[in-house]
C-alpha cells in the first residue's frame, strides 16, 4: 500500500532558512570599535567587544512563464518572511533567461518580477556570485525547478524553495 504524506514545506524551509542564517550569524567576530565590557577590571589592556554579524542573503526568483501568477505572489511572501526573520534587507535577483539586476529587498512588496521570459537559473547564480557585494552567505532560490543549474558548487549555503 501506498502511502502519501504531506510535507508542511513552510516549516520544512523556515528550519533551513533559520539553520543557515544560524550558521552564518553565529560566528561571532572580535571588533575593537566599542570597548569591552570587561574593560574596567584591567584597564591597561584593551579588550576588543564581540559583534554578531547579520548574514548575507540574496535570493534569487525564478519569473519565468511557467511561474503561475501564485508561485510569484508565494516568492514575495517568501522574501518578506526571510527579511522578517533576518531583521534586515536582503537581495533579490529576478531571474528568466536573463539576471534582471540586483534589488535591495526590505520586504515581498517592494521587490519587481522582471522578465517573464525562458528560465536559466545559472545566470541568477552568477549574479549573485558576480554583483553582490560582499560576496553572499546564503542564496535561497524560489523555482519551479525546470531550469538548468549550475555545474559546479557556489560555494555558499544554497536552499531551494521547490513551488
Amino acid at each position: 500500500m501506498l502511502r502519501t504524506e504531506t510535507i508542511p514545506w513552510d516549516q520544512e524551509l523556515q528550519s533551513a532558512c533559520r539553520w543557515a542564517i544560524n550558521d552564518v550569524s553565529g560566528k561571532v567576530t572580535h571588533n575593537y570599535r566599542r570597548p569591552s565590557r570587561r574593560q574596567q577590571a584591567v584597564p591597561e589592556v584593551v579588550f576588543p567587544s564581540m559583534r554578531r554579524p547579520i548574514p548575507n542573503v540574496v535570493f534569487i526568483g525564478d519569473t519565468s512563464m511557467s511561474m503561475s501568477l501564485d508561485a510569484l505572489a508565494l516568492v514575495r511572501q517568501v522574501v518578506e518572511d526571510i527579511c522578517l526573520a533576518l531583521g534586515a534587507s536582503l537581495s533579490f535577483v529576478a531571474t528568466d533567461s536573463l539576471a534582471h539586476g540586483v534589488q535591495r529587498a526590505h520586504d515581498g512588496r517592494t521587490v519587481e518580477m522582471r522578465g517573464r521570459g525562458g528560465t536559466d537559473l545559472r545566470r541568477g547564480f552568477d549574479a549573485a556570485l558576480e554583483d553582490v557585494q560582499p560576496r553572499p552567505d546564503i542564496i535561497v532560490v524560489g523555482s519551479d525547478c525546470d531550469t538548468p543549474w549550475p555545474d559546479e558548487d557556489p560555494g555558499v549555503n544554497v536552499i531551494v524553495c521547490a513551488i
